[in-house]
């Protein structure tokens, strides 16, 4: 083990910009790393935060089979169930985007 030591010694002592130029590359390999995994959760975070504001953060969605409007008297009904804090109806459209003539090449 003493001869390994005194041979990787050896050869970093002997090379000093090859010597930096590793050290360099460890830290910046650890420094991407760590920036890697700080973006990754901000991401899953800033995702969880978006989808719960579009979609909303509940324990139940109740909505129909046929995609039609439920009716104000079951939104009562449900708000009276033991256990719920909130409820709340929430307005939904769709659109369509379709370009003018002139627009398509």
């Amino acid at each position: 083990m003493r001869a390994t030591w005194h041979l990787a010694t050896t050869s970093l002592s002997g090379r000093k910009g090859r010597s930096l130029l590793l050290a360099f590359a460890v830290a910046i390999a650890a420094a991407l790393t760590t920036a890697i995994g700080t973006a990754g959760e901000v991401f899953l975070r800033s995702l969880s935060a978006v989808s719960g504001a579009v979609v909303g953060l509940a324990d139940l969605r109740i909505e129909r089979e046929s995609g039609g409007r439920l009716e104000d008297s079951f939104l009562v009904e449900v708000r009276s169930w033991p256990g719920v804090r909130l409820a709340g109806p929430e307005y939904q459209y769709g659109f369509t985007v379709r370009p003018r003539v002139h627009d398509v090449l």
